[in-house]
């Protein structure tokens, strides 16, 4: 049947509609490659809880350790059906039953006891420790001692794995409370997963009125459901009636209103308005405080219109104790006074208390002439009003006017005209010193004198109202060593004066300086640039900045921004800047151990025959099809394809026959299990633009890298 698409006119109130994942994580295994463990992988296995197909193109299961910040992302493809289930193979061991045939194959590694695991709709890694609020997560699991949880901080944690148990979402994968240590049951030995082709388990719909945007109702069995057609859900329970998406004014407690079903109304927390009423015709009441302290229930216009302030969202007159506003006597621009609140005055306010009495909205007039005459506003049509409750005693209209060798009392226009600076209103020519000020000579001396004057005999001027007898001739003289000392111009011949008046408290001669790997120290300039660090300028220190942390790049291709120690602890790389201007490439021979030609963690005699039948072929070009003598073995694609990692054991970043011979030597001496060959081990690896990591030769020439040779690391390596 046809559903139109609805107009969700209710999310435009900023009320969002809670709705349950389409999809679930049903089951979560992390024994395979333990000791002991009932399956050889571990596996992510989901549950479609709908009734329609979902497409997966796009989305990712992805895993961080129990206190992790690095999610590894293995992304998905194809359909789950309809009530359907689809299995995600991660890494697996030697030991253990074989899972069913997986739908979809990653490599990521599980604990066996704690961790998490997001099921997210796109292929972006998510960012931090507990990224629980990002909305491209369908669902998320935090299990063991994991930091994170859904919903975090919410009810609980989900129990502990081990080697043999597995974590199974209660219902066949359709209970869903947000609640992890709810929503999950350990079962030991965990039960076998289920895929695409297992038994279809349908979730119990509960069934609800669903309005469409063409104002049609039909009965759906959930919410889901209802939402995929486009539809607006009006809760659990509800039934089909004439009014029932008839759209009506809804009312919601901060004053705005949405045209939406009355049910709907009430789901989102509004009140609902008569039938037949609409957001048009309709203000919705909240509480108003007038001025005279009374509060009455008013539309926010109505309330505003009265002088009123429209209280939060949400109270009543019952709930407010409303203030008296004081009011005063308010001098509007055409001469009227009227008592009224400063909130309402269009004028100038004289205080709180004040009246309109005689003569309150006069001010102080000045004429072009330099006269001075006390009228209204409205009245001073050929001078320059000066404010209401100015006054023309003493006469403002002149002021002292200062010209390079002398003072006169004129009107600021006048005093313009001629060429001075006019001292401000009030002032006169012997209030200022006759235009004297402080003049600082090179000697350190201090003389009043013209600003001329000053110029003539090579001081510095120390403004307009400045004087000999407040003003201290010195300055802050800086050192090439950073010290700072206090003198006269002519006494800091070996430093910079940084001018007349200037402090050595605090030191202004040093400045915070920061260096690549985050750390800081307060130094000369000089200093700072000779040390390789970047001064952060004049007035700074390390007390009041932080340093911008260098970048790290993580095995997954992520780059944080963290000290150099957290970023080795994390198995990455330190970088010299921050991630800001870093590209990390991924390692594309993450997880795998050289010689590993069977990729089951462990390095031996059973890896001859698949390291015979790639060598066969070679590496590069990557990648194709695993041939079927590889297959024959027991290989896979998924192994195929990282055989350049496993098979380049002589660390020149290719697989071939040279490879053979370093091969040979390591299954007569094999490594212990879980390691790799140890005749290649990670080395230095540059990137254009000067970006390194250290990785196996063979990951770095896949991701277009030049392997900087045996023993090298990016501690001691330049990258150009």
């Amino acid at each position: 049947m046809f559903r139109a698409i609805v107009l969700t006119a209710a999310l435009c109130s900023g009320v969002a509609l809670a709705q349950d994942p389409r999809v679930t994580i049903s089951a979560v295994y992390g024994g395979g490659g333990g000791a002991a463990p009932t399956w050889r992988c571990d596996y992510v296995e989901l549950h479609n809880r709908t009734q329609v197909p979902i497409a997966l193109g796009g989305w990712s299961i992805q895993y961080a350790s129990a206190t992790g910040m690095a999610w590894q992302v293995t992304p998905l493809t194809g359909v789950i059906d309809p009530c359907g289930y689809f299995l995600v193979q991660m890494s697996c061991g030697a030991a253990g039953m074989p899972p069913p045939p997986p739908d979809m194959i990653g490599t990521t590694a599980m604990s066996n006891a704690s961790g998490k695991v997001a099921l997210v709709n796109t292929t972006v890694a998510l960012v931090g420790p507990c990224p629980i609020a990002d909305p491209t997560i369908e669902d998320f699991l935090g299990y063991g001692t994991a930091n994170c949880w859904e919903t975090a901080p919410g009810p609980s944690v989900a129990p502990m794995l081990s080697a043999t148990a597995s974590l199974q979402r209660l219902d066949e994968g359709c209970i869903d409370m947000d609640d992890n240590g709810a929503d999950f049951l350990r079962v030991d030995p965990a039960p076998m997963p289920r895929n695409t082709q297992s038994q279809p388990y349908c979730c119990q719909p509960t069934g609800g009125a669903c309005c469409y945007s063409n104002g049609a109702c039909l009965a759906e069995p959930n919410q889901a459901q209802c939402e995929a057609f486009g539809g607006l859900w009006q809760g659990d329970g509800t039934a089909c009636t004439p009014e029932t998406c008839r759209p009506v004014a809804c009312c919601f407690p901060d004053g705005s209103c949405s045209n939406v079903p009355a049910g709907t109304c009430g789901l989102l927390g509004g009140a609902a308005g008569p039938a037949g009423s609409d957001c048009f015709t309709t203000l919705c009441p909240r509480a108003c405080c007038l001025p005279d302290g009374s509060c009455v229930m008013l539309p926010i216009p109505v309330c505003q219109a009265q002088g009123g302030a429209p209280q939060a969202g949400g109270l009543t007159c019952a709930m407010v104790v409303c203030p008296i506003t004081p009011q005063g006597a308010c001098c509007r621009p055409d001469g009227t006074c009227v008592v009224v609140p400063v909130g309402q005055c269009n004028g100038t306010y004289l205080g709180d208390g004040t009246l309109c009495t005689p003569g309150a909205c006069l001010g102080a007039c000045c004429l072009p002439d330099g006269s001075c005459l006390m009228t209204l506003n409205i009245g001073c049509t050929a001078g320059n009003f000066l404010g209401v409750g100015t006054s023309c005693v003493p006469n403002p209209c002149e002021q002292a006017c200062c010209f390079q060798t002398s003072c006169a009392d004129l009107p600021a226009a006048q005093c313009l005209a001629n060429g001075g600076t006019p001292q401000g209103p009030g002032t006169t020519c012997v209030s200022v010193n006759f235009c004297r000020e402080a003049c600082c000579l090179p000697d350190g001396s201090c003389i009043d004198t013209l600003p001329i004057i000053c110029q003539g005999q090579g001081g510095q001027s120390q403004g307009s109202g400045t004087a000999c007898a407040t003003t201290q001739c010195r300055g802050a003289c800086c050192f090439p060593d950073g010290s700072c000392f206090m003198t006269p111009p002519l006494g800091c011949t070996a430093g910079v004066f940084l001018g007349i008046g200037t402090t050595c408290v605090p030191n202004p001669c040093r400045e915070a300086c920061c260096y690549p790997n985050g750390s800081c120290s307060d130094l000369a300039p000089m200093q700072c640039l000779s040390t390789g660090g970047s001064p952060q300028g004049p007035g700074t220190n390390c007390a009041g900045i932080q340093c911008p942390l260098p970048g790290c790049c993580l095995p997954s291709g992520a780059c944080v921004n963290v000290p150099p120690t957290v970023c080795i602890s994390q198995n990455g790389t330190p970088q010299n800047v921050p991630c800001i201007a870093t590209t990390c490439p991924p390692d594309r021979c993450n997880g795998v151990l050289v010689g590993d030609a069977n990729c089951d963690n462990s390095v031996n005699n059973f890896d001859i025959d698949f390291f015979v039948q790639g060598v066969l072929v070679g590496s590069p070009p990557d990648p194709t099809l695993a041939p079927p003598g590889y297959l024959a073995l027991g290989g896979t694609q998924a192994c195929w394809d990282r055989r350049r990692c496993w098979g380049d054991v002589n660390c020149d970043g290719l697989f071939n026959n040279f490879d053979i011979d370093p091969f040979v030597m390591c299954i007569l001496a094999p490594p212990p299990p879980g390691n790799g060959c140890p005749s290649c081990t990670a080395q230095a690896c540059c990137f254009p633009g000067g970006i390194c990591t250290n990785v196996l030769p063979a990951s770095c020439t896949l991701s277009g890298g030049m392997p900087q040779g045996a023993g090298s690391n990016c501690g001691i390596v330049i990258c150009p």
